[in-house]
């Protein structure tokens, strides 16, 4: 069973990868950063308000169901 937002999670990933502007990578490739090092210093920066979102999101989805949780087991194990 597949956790309910991952396709949330790729459709804001994708949309974040696709609106990064293409000069941060000719910049750090005329730069002579390696991939990982272009990962790190464009990629990763610019997506985190995505991974922000999604990490909002997730949390909010976990907390809701701990009343579920609760309600099963009685706190118990």
């Amino acid at each position: 069973n597949t956790h309910p937002y991952v396709g949330i999670a790729m459709v804001v990933y994708l949309a974040g990868l696709q609106s990064m502007p293409k000069d941060y990578y000719d910049a750090a490739q005329m730069a002579g950063a390696k991939q990982g090092q272009q990962f790190l210093s464009s990629t990763l920066p610019l997506l985190m308000p995505s991974i922000t979102i999604i990490m909002v999101i997730t949390i909010i989805g976990g907390l809701k169901l701990y009343e579920v949780i609760i309600a099963l087991t009685a706190g118990g194990p």
